[in-house]
């Protein structure tokens, strides 16, 4: 029989899904996948057992609902979804599957959760994935203590995780936990990937060039001077090596601009009025520890002189925080 043939399900009875839960379907190559989806936040997926289903999270979604998007697969061959014939049900062959399910569903980053089968499947899923660690600074490596993981985890996984070596100084370091199950690894830079690699020697430690999509966050005005100086900046970013030759006084209006209209952001939003003739220094970063938002005050006496100096120095403060607005 031809492996790509679907076996027809039986109508039955769908059980009664509980509020906020909604039933929703996937198209697998001529097969459906049934799955629930709950909540709103970051990804979180739910891999059942060997011989569970969707079901087995009945009570886990709502508890997870307000911190997650939180959906729960029925895998081909289980529960509700279709079984088509020949289907690889390896270990392996799952974990491909769940690739292609968050794929489906346009997500980029996500987390996984799975019992029994469900959490070998993850770990296969951990093992197709590349992990990018990004600081060398111990604020950026979160640790957790013995007592936590096996609060959250209980003795037996924590018991494995021990045995796996993720585990430093008594504490689970979840970096190291990414580099163990990932496939390939790397910094963000030729240096950082060295230095990586001196505080984790076991493992090899790629690097490559940290960068964002230019034409998203490049300020219009600087885009409307690229487009006239370099005009092929939009097609390879390679091309602003050459902006060391733009002229002078039209980075400097281009610059104005871009500072006028984010004032005017800042005024809208928080009705604070900032002078566009002041030295502004910005912070856009997230709120996390090893951004060291205090290196700006590291220093108050030159910080004071400099303000001096200048007449006046402005700061705005747009690191990400949960009650943050800016």
């Amino acid at each position: 029989m031809a492996t790509d043939e679907v076996q027809d399900i039986p109508a039955q009875a769908f059980s009664v899904l509980s509020p906020g839960v909604e039933e929703c379907w996937m198209d697998f190559d001529g097969a459906r996948m049934r799955y629930l989806r709950a909540g709103a936040g970051p990804a979180l997926v739910l891999l059942h057992g060997l011989l569970g289903y969707s079901f087995s999270w009945r009570f886990t979604m709502p508890a997870l609902a307000p911190y997650a998007t939180v959906y729960a697969p029925d895998m081909l061959g289980a529960g509700f979804s279709d079984r088509p014939r020949g289907i690889d049900h390896s270990i392996h062959g799952t974990a491909l599957r769940v690739l292609r399910f968050v794929e489906n569903l346009g997500i980029s980053s996500f987390d996984l959760l799975g019992t029994s089968r469900g959490g070998a499947v993850a770990m296969a899923v951990a093992a197709e994935c590349v992990f990018t660690t990004h600081t060398p600074v111990p604020a950026g490596h979160d640790r957790f203590s013995t007592e936590q993981s096996v609060r959250i985890l209980g003795n037996d996984r924590t018991a494995r995780l021990e045995k796996l070596g993720v585990f430093e100084d008594g504490l689970l370091n979840m970096t190291l936990l990414a580099l163990r199950f990932s496939r390939y690894a790397n910094g963000v830079a030729m240096q950082h990937g060295k230095v990586s690699r001196e505080m984790f020697p076991e493992f090899h430690i790629d690097s490559i060039t940290n960068g964002v999509h230019a034409p998203t966050w490049v300020s219009e005005p600087m885009q409307q001077m690229f487009d006239a100086h370099i005009p092929s900046w939009r097609r390879d970013n390679l091309f602003l090596r050459n902006a060391i030759d733009l002229p002078e006084q039209e980075i400097l209006n281009a610059h104005r601009r871009a500072k006028e209209a984010l004032l005017t952001e800042v005024a809208t939003r928080t009705g604070l009025v900032l002078n566009p003739n002041v030295l502004t220094l910005g912070f856009a970063r997230r709120a996390a520890t090893y951004k060291r938002a205090s290196l700006l005050l590291a220093d108050p006496e030159r910080l004071f002189t400099t303000a001096t100096v200048l007449g006046a120095l402005g700061v705005i403060d747009a690191a990400a925080r949960p009650s943050s607005n800016l």
